[in-house]
């Protein structure tokens, strides 16, 4: 299927092009593109010296995690001056890592981009030819929506490196993913020489601790393979099995719910007809099962059963659900994620209040609950919540029935009263009366959620036992 939506790519055109023609009603659709994409403009103003024209490039632009992986986490940067410009609008708690050389794309900072005056022109790499090696992200990415299907490969750890290699013939190149020559990997070169029908290949190559898997094929015998979806392309390794390392198991996962029932441990993750648009930035992903893990939604709550009663019994601990969506709300230092529905696209752009409330903050959280969102008075319908994409005149307000991390601990194998008063501790550090408990909310009529003192909060995305689902009234 094409998608039609635009990417982070098109918002950043957009954004540039109405700089470029000083076009006020352009830079309004560019806007609602940027928050399309969870990204949240911000105007540098006068900041940056001789910048005295209004529609002047550069301006800065705070992009999610997801955003930064698509770019490479990296940012056009020229001088000083941007460095002092970053510095003014980064929070002191929040890590900043400037680098600087003229007119490259570098690091400088791991969430935001500064365009600077004019455009560059970013083209995506689409061909690969043997012995000209293609550099690629060497990371997976720790957070983002995942699109399903997937296949997941089991990991030893966290932590994984890339390769890429180049068989010409009876010549066999590795290099690491910034497409610099490797050395030193005899035995692993042994095994793709073995490989004797294939004669002009470039694989990729993932060291998994002290193991070598072979994730992907980019091209093989004059077949240009970025062209099939990735699992076509798994099952042209297939053949290869038993002397390249791929005799691994993937499990294949068709939803979210799946994806938090896979036994514990880290996964490589990736959606399971990808084709590379673009070879330098494939789509993969680090997941974490049966953990918990800020920037990574939670197995969402599934109650065991849906009750009608007249009122809300007294002796269970009962939460009034509101008009808006189940949200997980997630802090660390790299800021703040809301979490929406099944599936987990990060809406925090939408949303400065709740992430303005959070500010103060210097520490790993993760709550549940639902939103309510007013606009003039009156609340938001499901429909509004699926097309809106600015909520910045709404009264919003965050009501937490649940903490599932609280200053980088896992609370999930408590019992819920015990979760409560780790709710309370949270919420008294955080102040802000736009996240609020959930529980000081009298439950008169419409849904609300229902759980034993006793109930723990299951990671498998198994059917929650110990709750049910209430229509009251």
């Amino acid at each position: 299927m094409v998608n039609i939506l635009p990417t982070v790519e098109d918002a950043l055109c957009v954004h540039d092009m109405a700089h470029e023609i000083g076009s006020a009603s352009l830079h309004e659709v560019a806007l609602r593109l940027l928050r399309m994409q969870d990204l949240e403009h911000v105007d540098s103003g006068n900041t940056f010296e001789g910048t005295v024209d209004e529609w002047a490039l550069p301006t800065m632009i705070k992009v999610s995690d997801e955003a930064a992986a698509i770019v490479r986490g990296e940012v056009v940067a020229d001088d000083e001056a941007v460095a002092e410009a970053i510095k003014g609008w980064v929070r002191k708690d929040v890590p900043c890592r400037p680098y600087f050389k003229q007119g490259q794309r570098v690091p400088a900072y791991e969430m935001w981009l500064v365009r600077k005056e004019g455009q560059e022109k970013v083209t995506p790499e689409t061909t690969v030819v043997t012995g000209k090696p293609v550099p690629m992200v060497g990371w997976l990415r720790k957070s983002g929506a995942y699109q399903f299907p997937v296949e997941a490969i089991e990991l030893s750890g966290d932590e994984v490196k890339f390769f890429q290699v180049h068989k010409s013939g009876n010549d066999v190149d590795i290099y690491d993913h910034e497409g610099k020559l490797v050395s030193g990997m005899a035995e692993v070169v042994d095994g793709f020489l073995a490989c004797y029908r294939a004669d002009e290949v470039v694989w990729v190559l993932m060291q998994d601790g002290e193991t070598y898997k072979v994730v992907d094929i980019l091209t093989c015998n004059g077949v240009d393979c970025t062209k099939l979806t990735w699992w076509d392309r798994m099952q042209i390794l297939s053949d290869m099995a038993a002397r390249i390392g791929m005799d691994y198991l993937i499990h294949s996962v068709k939803d979210a719910k799946g994806l938090a029932s896979l036994p514990k441990g880290a996964y490589f993750v990736r959606y399971r007809n990808e084709m590379l648009d673009d070879i330098s930035r494939p789509f993969w992903f680090l997941h974490k099962a049966g953990t918990v893990n800020t920037g990574t939604p939670l197995p969402w709550l599934t109650p065991a059963s849906e009750e009608t009663v007249k009122k809300a019994p007294a002796d269970k601990l009962v939460a009034p659900l509101f008009n808006g969506p189940l949200v997980q709300l997630h802090k660390d230092k790299r800021g703040v994620s809301l979490f929406f529905g099944d599936g987990g696209k990060n809406k925090a752009a939408l949303f400065p209040q709740i992430v303005h409330g959070l500010e103060g903050l210097n520490t790993a959280l993760i709550l549940e609950g639902s939103i309510e969102c007013l606009r003039e008075g009156k609340p938001l319908t499901d429909d509004d919540f699926h097309t809106l994409t600015d909520y910045s005149d709404c009264d919003v307000v965050f009501h937490a029935y649940d903490v599932a991390m609280w200053q980088g601990k896992d609370l999930t194998g408590l019992p819920m009263t015990e979760r409560l008063e780790a709710l309370d501790t949270v919420l008294e550090a955080v102040g802000s009366d736009m996240i609020r408990c959930a529980f000081d909310s009298p439950v008169v009529s419409g849904d609300a959620l229902c759980w034993d003192d006793d109930a723990l909060r299951p990671m498998d995305a198994s059917v929650h036992e110990k709750c049910k689902l209430l229509h009251v009234g």
